[in-house]
C-alpha cells in the first residue's frame, strides 16, 4: 500500500511538471498582422472568409509565399475581381523582396460547358501569363498526373488548404471547406512535397501558344455519316491527315492549304518507306478525301515530291458548337504513337464531357457508345484498354449484383496527353537504379493492372519488391490474375494493399518462427 502510494504521487508529479512545462512553451513569433500563437493551431476557415484570409496572409508575408493551385481562374482583368487581388497582393509581396513561387496545374479541364474542354496550360494560362509578366517564378506541374492541391504556405510557418480554388465561385457560391495552420512543422514537410513535384518553369513561348494550336471541329462532324464511315473503314491514315489539313487551314484562316510533301510524310509515318511508295500513299490518301469521303479538292495537277500539295478543304466542319482537340495530341506524337481505334476511343470520350461541372468523370454504357457512333463493342473496348494502359484514361468499373449485371455504367476519367518521351527516361531511369530483371518484374505487375506506362506505379511496384521480397509480388499478382479485367478490385490501389498485407502477413509470421 505505500508502494502504491509512493507511486502515485510520483506519477501526478510528473503530470504536474509536463503541463507546466506545456503551458509555458513559447509562441510562435509572428509576423506583424498575425497574433502570436502556439505551435500547430488549427482554424477553419468557411468559404465567404477565405479571400479575406488569403489576401491578409500574403500581406503579412516577410520571407516567402509559395501557392500550389488547381485553377486560378482569370478569365479578365476586372478591377472588382478577387482572383486578380490576390494575385496583385503576390506581385506586391514579390517588389517588397518576398520570396513566391507558384505551381499551377497543366491539365486539360473538361469544365467548359459545350464539350469545349481547353487544351493544356488553357485553364491557368491567363494567371501565369500575369504572373510572369511581373516577374513572378510560375511552373507547369508534370501532366502525366493532376495537381489538384490548393494550397498557399507562407513564411514556411503558415498554410491555408482545403478545397478552395481561386476562382469566383469558389470565393462567392460554392460550399468549400478550408483551415488555417500555424505549424512550422506542417509547412515544412508541405514544401518539401511540393519540392519533389516534377514541375517545369512556365516561359513567354508558353503564353504564347496557350490554346492557340489546339483543333475546333464542330462536334456535327464527329456524329455525322462520314465520320462513321471513315471508322468502319478503319482509315487511320486518311483521318490523320485530314486533322492535319484542318489544323493547317485554322491556323491559316482559309480554306486552301498548301502542305509539303515532307510535312505529310512525317505526320502519316512514312519515312521508312521509298519515295515512290511515299508519294503513291500521299496520292492515295488525298483520293480517298476526295472521291470517297468528298472532304476536299485536290488543286495539284500531279502529286509530287519537290511541290507543295494544294487542297481545298470545302465545308471545312469548324462551326460551333466546337469540340477541342488538345495540341498536345500532334506535339507529343499521340497521333503517330495511338492505335486508330484509341484514337478514336479519347475523341469519342472528349465528346462526352460536356455539362460536368466541377468533376471530370462521366458515366455511360458501352452500348449506348457503340449504336451512337457506330462503332463495335471490341473496337471501343480495345481503344479503352489501350488509353488506360497509355495511362490517358482512368476507368472505375462499377460492382456487379447478385444477379450478374452491373449496377451502374463504368465510370470514366480522361487524362491529357503528356510528353511520353518524358515518360520513357523516367523508366529508363527505374531500369538503371533497379536492375533489368526487376524493372521488368515490375513493368509485368503494373500491366497486370493495365497500368505498365505509369511510371509512379512501376516506381511502386519496385519498392514494394525490395521492401517484402519476389515471393510475395507473385503471391499477390496471382491473386490479381483471378479476377476479371473488368472487376472493380483489379486496380492499382487494390493490389498494392494485397501486396502490403501480404507482406506484413509474412514478416509477422517470421518473426513468431522464430
Amino acid at each position: 500500500m505505500v508502494r502504491a502510494s509512493k507511486y502515485l504521487l510520483i506519477t501526478i508529479i510528473l503530470l504536474l511538471s509536463a503541463t507546466n512545462s506545456f503551458a509555458s512553451s513559447p509562441a510562435i513569433k509572428a509576423p506583424a498582422g498575425r497574433p502570436a500563437i502556439n505551435d500547430s493551431e488549427v482554424r477553419y476557415i468557411s468559404a465567404r472568409d477565405y479571400f479575406d484570409t488569403a489576401l491578409k496572409e500574403i500581406q503579412s508575408a516577410k520571407k516567402s509565399v509559395t501557392l500550389v493551385m488547381y485553377l486560378v481562374a482569370l478569365p479578365s482583368l476586372e478591377k472588382n475581381s478577387h482572383v486578380l487581388t490576390l494575385l496583385e497582393a503576390l506581385v506586391a509581396a514579390k517588389n517588397s523582396g518576398v520570396e513566391v513561387e507558384v505551381v499551377l496545374d497543366s491539365n486539360i479541364d473538361y469544365q467548359a460547358r459545350g464539350g469545349a474542354s481547353s487544351g493544356p496550360y488553357e485553364k491557368n494560362a491567363s494567371a501565369a501569363g500575369y504572373l510572369l509578366k511581373n516577374g513572378i517564378r510560375v511552373f507547369w506541374d508534370n501532366a502525366a498526373s493532376y495537381l489538384h492541391a490548393k494550397v498557399l504556405v507562407v513564411d514556411a510557418e503558415s498554410v491555408l488548404l482545403g478545397s478552395s480554388n481561386w476562382s469566383a465561385s469558389a470565393f462567392d457560391t460554392n460550399f468549400e471547406t478550408d483551415i488555417l495552420v500555424r505549424s512550422a512543422q506542417t509547412a515544412r514537410q508541405i514544401l518539401e512535397d511540393i519540392q519533389r513535384l516534377k514541375k517545369t518553369a512556365v516561359t513567354p513561348d508558353d503564353m504564347g501558344h496557350a490554346g492557340q494550336k489546339d483543333l475546333k471541329i464542330s462536334r456535327d462532324f464527329f456524329s455525322g455519316a462520314v465520320f462513321r464511315r471513315i471508322v468502319e473503314d478503319g482509315s487511320d491514315r486518311v483521318f490523320m491527315a485530314y486533322l492535319h489539313l484542318l489544323r493547317i487551314s485554322a491556323e491559316g484562316g482559309s480554306a486552301e492549304v498548301n502542305v509539303s510533301h515532307e510535312d505529310l510524310i512525317r505526320r502519316l509515318g512514312l519515312e521508312h518507306l521509298s519515295p515512290t511508295v511515299q508519294r503513291d500513299k500521299i496520292h492515295l490518301v488525298l483520293l480517298k478525301l476526295q472521291e470517297k469521303y468528298g472532304l476536299l479538292e485536290i488543286k495539284t495537277k500531279r502529286v509530287s515530291v519537290h511541290e507543295d500539295i494544294v487542297v481545298d478543304l470545302k465545308n471545312a466542319p469548324f462551326k460551333d458548337p466546337a469540340l477541342v482537340i488538345p495540341s498536345a495530341f500532334w506535339d507529343f506524337d499521340w497521333d503517330r504513337r495511338l492505335s486508330f481505334q484509341a484514337k478514336v476511343a479519347y475523341l469519342i470520350f472528349l465528346m462526352e464531357m460536356p455539362g460536368l461541372g466541377l468533376s471530370n468523370a462521366w458515366s455511360m454504357p458501352v452500348d449506348k457508345l457503340t449504336e451512337t457512333y457506330g462503332v463495335s463493342r471490341a473496337f471501343i473496348s480495345g481503344g479503352i484498354h489501350e488509353l488506360r494502359r497509355r495511362d490517358l484514361l482512368e476507368v472505375r468499373y462499377s460492382e456487379v449484383s447478385w444477379t450478374g449485371d452491373r449496377d451502374h455504367p463504368s465510370t470514366y476519367v480522361l487524362k491529357s496527353f503528356y510528353d511520353w518521351k518524358e515518360l520513357e527516361q523516367n523508366l529508363l531511369a527505374l531500369e538503371k537504379k533497379y536492375g533489368v530483371e526487376s524493372f521488368r518484374r515490375a513493368r509485368v505487375n503494373a500491366a497486370l493492372v493495365s497500368e505498365d506506362d505509369n511510371a509512379a506505379l512501376v516506381s511502386t511496384m519496385l519498392d514494394l519488391e525490395a521492401r517484402y521480397g519476389e515471393e510475395v509480388m507473385k503471391r499477390a499478382a496471382d491473386v490479381i490474375l483471378r479476377m476479371k479485367t473488368d472487376n472493380p478490385k483489379r486496380s492499382a490501389g487494390y493490389f498494392i494493399n494485397t501486396i502490403k498485407q501480404m507482406g506484413e502477413t509474412n514478416k509477422r509470421d517470421k518473426r513468431d518462427s522464430v
